[in-house]
């Protein structure tokens, strides 16, 4: 015989309530509902449950339709995905709006007009009063990697170059050690041997997304677009939120390289600044050497032009500049 949910809401199955049992002392929809009212309160639970913020946001506005006598999960889900996230907002709108609302998002569901007319006429459960000011971000978005609602389509492309960008710098590091040790031997130098540079040449990326576009309306009364989220089109999604209403898609990425310069291939040796009389000297030589990055001190120094100057302390010498390496040259103005 199968145990009965406490709790009883869409996304919350038993493992979810035993969390919410033992990490924040919540067994009933109440307890849930008296726990989510602020945007503070739902942040604190997140943090308790380690559940995504996302997912919190879900149970919260439930709970909070459910204070409504009558109103079943499915139909509090419903009108969650109507944009209805209060039960003061579904008391305000018009049964025939709130119907409509439903029908677009939702062919399949049964709310019939009659239906919200009876949950419009019934009494709700006295509470605080529910926080929706920041309550469309907590839906959207979450900062774990557990499925929750949607996230931006920008960050999702962002953290996939992210990753392709890791990869290859793995490569490349390892590429570079060997390159500056075939620079540091004069027998490989002089052989005309080279690491072996590993790249990816293009990455294919294809995404099977459900998506939603949401609004942001200003004081003016005019209504910017807020941007196109998305989330994974898998099993996993809709089995969290037991739900079959999706608007589908695919995305298909290509990520191709820049070539890399083969100024790294060349041994560059640091010069010997003792002679220099003045920074542009210095500038000079570093130019001639075809050495772009270095570091001079002080900052200042680079103003100083034809002002006469003592080198104080350099890299030294005749030794080779690895890639990657900085080489700092210490300059101060000449005694008189």
């Amino acid at each position: 015989m199968a145990t009965k949910q406490k709790i009883g809401i869409v996304g919350v199955d038993e493992n979810t309530e035993l969390i919410l049992e033992e990490k924040a002392s919540i067994m009933t929809i109440k307890d849930l509902s008296q726990a989510t009212r602020t945007s503070s309160d739902r942040a604190l639970l997140a943090e308790k449950t380690n559940l995504p913020i996302a997912n919190v946001a879900q149970m919260a506005v439930q709970a909070e339709l459910m204070r409504i006598r009558g109103m079943t999960k499915d139909e509090a889900y419903d009108f969650i995905g109507a944009g209805i996230y209060s039960v003061e907002q579904f008391k305000k709108m018009s049964s025939k709006e709130i119907c409509e609302k439903v029908k677009s998002e939702n062919p399949a569901s049964t709310i019939s007009e009659t239906r919200v007319i009876q949950l419009k006429e019934a009494k709700a459960r006295v509470e605080k009063l529910f926080d929706v000011e920041h309550l469309l971000q907590e839906l959207v978005l979450s900062s774990n990697s557990a499925p929750s609602a949607y996230s931006d389509l920008c960050d999702v492309i962002s953290e996939l170059g992210k990753g392709i960008a890791q990869a290859q710098q793995a490569l490349d590091e390892s590429s570079i050690a060997i390159q500056n040790k075939i620079l540091e031997n004069d027998e490989m130098y002089a052989m005309g041997l080279q690491a072996t540079w590993y790249a990816i040449p293009e990455t294919e990326f294809t995404l099977k997304m459900d998506y939603a576009t949401s609004q942001n309306k200003l004081i003016t009364g005019k209504t910017n677009f807020g941007g196109l989220k998305i989330a994974p089109s898998n099993a996993t999604f809709q089995n969290l939120f037991k739900t079959d209403k999706r608007e589908e898609s695919t995305l298909k990425l290509k990520i191709v390289p820049i070539p890399a310069t083969d100024k790294m291939l060349v041994r560059k040796l640091m010069p010997d600044f003792k002679k220099a009389k003045t920074v542009n000297e210095i500038l000079s030589i570093l130019e001639d050497k075809d050495i772009e990055h270095y570091k001079l001190e002080p900052e200042e120094a680079v103003n100083w032009g034809d002002e006469p100057v003592e080198v104080t302390d350099q890299y030294d010498p005749g030794k080779i500049i690895k890639i990657g390496m900085i080489p700092e040259i210490k300059v101060s103005r000449a005694k008189k």
